[in-house]
């Protein structure tokens, strides 16, 4: 009966080795969007609803391969209300996340994300502040 328990203890130890390919999260991974701007209102959009572009990177060790699901956190800021010499700035802050196939640890790809951001009525100026993405 041991020599079974010990095959089946090594059995049982090879799976948890084969299925701990989640364990890849403890590698760091660095996602930066270049040049993220905002088109709201346009093509057909409400004015609330914006295309997020960009061009995103991702990049890890090299024996990073498959699927990584990440979450990007999105400031953005906006003038409204009154005339020019009395503009005021508002700030609002969306998040949205999606997931990239990784290659070798990298990946890339361009960004294209409706999102649908807080704005007042006669919200213009719309920019990106700060955007940060992090792997969930």
């Amino acid at each position: 009966m041991t020599p079974k328990i010990s095959q089946l203890a090594a059995v049982f130890g090879l799976f948890l080795t084969l299925t701990a390919s989640p364990l890849i999260a403890a590698e760091p991974v660095s996602i930066q969007v270049a040049m993220p701007s905002l088109t709201c209102g346009k093509d057909g959009l409400e004015p609330n609803e914006c295309i997020l572009n960009g061009m995103m990177r991702l990049r890890g060790a090299e024996s990073l391969n498959g699927p990584l699901r990440y979450f990007c956190d999105v400031r953005y800021s906006y003038i409204a209300a009154g005339n020019e010499s009395q503009a005021i700035r508002f700030t609002g802050r969306v998040l949205f996340h999606g997931e990239e196939k990784l290659v070798q640890g990298r990946a890339k790809r361009e960004l294209a994300e409706k999102l649908t951001l807080k704005l007042s009525s006669n919200a213009r100026q719309i920019e990106v502040s700060e955007i940060g993405c992090e792997r969930e």
